[in-house]
């Protein structure tokens, strides 16, 4: 009795030792379903609860590019786990493992249109819609082979439960009709340091630039959002916002300027909704880099968006997580000017309290245009 009790005290510090990402992975393992809805303490708790049941010694695993083996121990599932997330620890990575599962339908529900950003894995394909919070997955229909990560997709599609839908049929992908549709490659050519500036108030915001501009009070209490929105409809350049847990002000103003490609949360909202809003915003504005576009991408609160991305993963002390540190490499990866004429813009907002955030100050804005 007192081995197995050792034993059972041995498993959940093993568990309990794992990040939320290689938790899901391992529950993936398993057979518990649909993951990644869940949280930490739920996982956590799941496992121990299959484990009791001998799962550890049933359970049968796949890993990319092997074979099926079997898995006789906790320890050797869980060595497996970590293995595989730690090499493979990059923006694609996290992507692919925030990924939503397909649930059981329960439900036939109204068929309608649905505009979303498309997410692109070896699990599935996903569209997180444009305007609210729910998932649609695409699956054995015409055209899903012409998908790539942040293409722009309608599709009429079914309800199978409260948040989730099935398509039915895609419609139109970046603006041109499924059947007609063929992806180009758009020659951006060679990078290059632009000179060219956007007067916004008293700032001078650089194209194809990180620009890193310090606000003295929100953004919606002066006009310089409009400023830029202004500047992009005359020049024909896609305007797209991101951030997390954002003001009522703020997103009353959001919708006042009728911005489309809106990628922002509003104050308390879900931790699982600001990481997929994060992400599809991403790689929307990277999507139409890709396909020729001027983008211009603003942050309108940098502080407030790592936190917001920190509440879905694990953190030491007052750091941020990981993964929010490589999501946002990535943001700033995406700013470049070319020689094609073509370029994205990054204009990142922060305030005077993100000044005690280390990341921020010593990494972040090292690299930036400060304005």
């Amino acid at each position: 009795m007192i081995g197995e009790f050792r034993d059972e005290q041995q498993r959940e510090v093993l568990v309990q030792r794992l990040g939320v990402f290689e938790l899901r992975a391992l529950a993936r393992e398993i057979g518990i379903p649909s993951p990644t809805t869940k949280k930490r303490d739920e996982l956590v708790a799941m496992i121990m609860q299959s484990f009791e049941k001998g799962v550890s010694q049933e359970a049968k695993v796949q890993k990319r590019g092997r074979p099926y083996k079997k898995l006789n121990s906790l320890d050797e599932i869980i060595g497996s786990v970590i293995d595989d997330n730690k090499s493979e620890m990059n923006y694609e990575s996290v992507i692919a493992l925030a990924q939503e599962e397909k649930p059981v339908a329960i439900m036939q529900g109204e068929i309608t249109r649905l505009e979303g950003i498309c997410r692109v894995s070896d699990k599935n394909v996903t569209l997180h819609t444009l305007i609210g919070n729910d998932v649609v997955f695409v699956s054995d229909i015409y055209g899903i082979e012409k998908l790539e990560n942040g293409d722009l997709v309608e599709v009429t599609a079914q309800r199978i439960n409260e948040n989730s839908y099935k398509a039915l049929s895609i419609s139109l992908i970046n603006g041109q009709s499924a059947v007609s549709f063929q992806r180009k490659e758009y020659p951006l050519g060679e990078e290059v340091i632009s000179g060219r500036t956007i007067t916004c108030g008293n700032r001078k915001i650089v194209d194809g630039r990180r620009n890193a501009c310090l606000l003295k009070e929100d953004l919606y209490e002066n006009d310089e959002l409009k400023q830029l929105k202004d500047f992009c409809d005359k020049n024909n350049i896609k305007l797209v916002i991101v951030g997390t847990n954002t003001s009522f002000e703020n997103q009353i103003m959001f919708k006042g300027l009728n911005v489309k490609y809106n990628f922002t949360t509003p104050y308390d909202s879900n931790a699982r909704v600001n990481l997929n809003k994060t992400i599809d915003g991403l790689n929307f504005a990277d999507n139409c880099l890709k396909n020729g576009e001027d983008v211009m991408l603003i942050v309108a609160d940098l502080g407030g968006l790592l936190l917001g991305l920190d509440e879905n993963f694990d953190k030491e002390n007052d750091n941020h997580s990981k993964e929010t540190e490589i999501i946002t490499k990535k943001m700033l990866s995406l700013a470049g000017a070319f020689d094609s004429g073509k370029s994205l813009t990054l204009v990142m907002y922060y305030s005077d309290v993100d000044s005690a955030d280390k990341f921020i100050t010593y990494d972040l804005l090292r690299v930036c245009k400060k304005s």
